[in-house]
């Protein structure tokens, strides 16, 4: 009867973790909003401002589409970004309207989360907060 009681706290507190670990992984998902700043090569730095929808795509990667606008248009980006450490993602990205190639680098920090971005063509810095 003990030995049930041992392995049945055990299995609660093992499962108990295991949600825990996803509940947090996951709280990277959902509907993001902010802005911050683009620099074309070339060109003046511009402030953007942008929306992005994240989702869970596995246990360790996420699809997020972000839509950013500033005075030189607006740009639409998905990107796939899997987990490289505690609250780190890392991904790549082809823009095609755009002809962009690039690295797209994220980190979270509860509610909110800040990406960068570095390709041929220029750099950009954004900070979001969750809707």
């Amino acid at each position: 009867m003990r030995a049930i009681l041992v392995i049945s706290i055990l299995c609660f507190s093992l499962g108990s973790q295991v949600t825990s670990s996803l509940a947090k992984s996951a709280s990277f998902a959902g509907s993001w909003h902010g802005g911050g700043v683009v620099k074309p090569h070339n060109q003046a730095t511009e402030k953007t401002r942008c929306r992005a929808t994240v989702r869970q795509a596995s246990a360790s990667s996420f699809t997020a589409r972000y839509s950013c606008s500033s005075s030189i248009g607006v740009a639409t980006q998905n990107v796939r970004v899997r987990k490289v450490g505690t609250n780190v993602y890392s991904g790549s990205f082809y823009n095609s309207q755009h002809n962009v190639r690039g690295v797209v680098n994220i980190t979270v920090r509860g509610n909110s989360h800040s990406v960068s971005l570095r390709s041929a063509k220029g750099t950009g810095y954004i900070k979001m907060r969750k809707r």
